[in-house]
């Protein structure tokens, strides 16, 4: 595999395993600023993941190899979108406490 896609791949899975850490540890903690910040930083995949592809179209390569590509790029993808909706559910679990300390 060509190093400019396994650098690209690699870059998105690194993010995408950060902001569901990050989604994780805001549900424990109950951070509301926290998981604020992880629907910020999931936000960074998409114009990642565009990119990537266009890369990968770009290089010419065979159908089959194309088609595992995008599942792994889907599945990560997914994984930043779960530690979106991680986040929403500590958002909705902490408003409360979010908007009592607003002086």
């Amino acid at each position: 595999m060509e190093p400019g896609i396994v650098e690209r791949v690699l870059k998105l899975n690194e993010l995408a395993d950060s902001i569901f850490e990050m989604a994780v540890n805001a549900l424990f903690a109950q951070d509301y600023e926290l998981a604020e910040r992880v629907l910020e930083k999931s936000q960074e995949m998409e114009p990642l993941e565009n990119e990537a592809v266009t890369y990968i179209l770009e290089r010419g390569l065979e159908m089959e190899d194309l088609v595992n590509l995008r599942l792994t790029l889907v599945s990560i993808k997914r994984v930043s979108e779960y530690a979106g909706d991680i986040a929403e559910v500590v958002l909705n679990l902490t408003v409360d406490k979010a908007v009592s300390q607003v002086p």
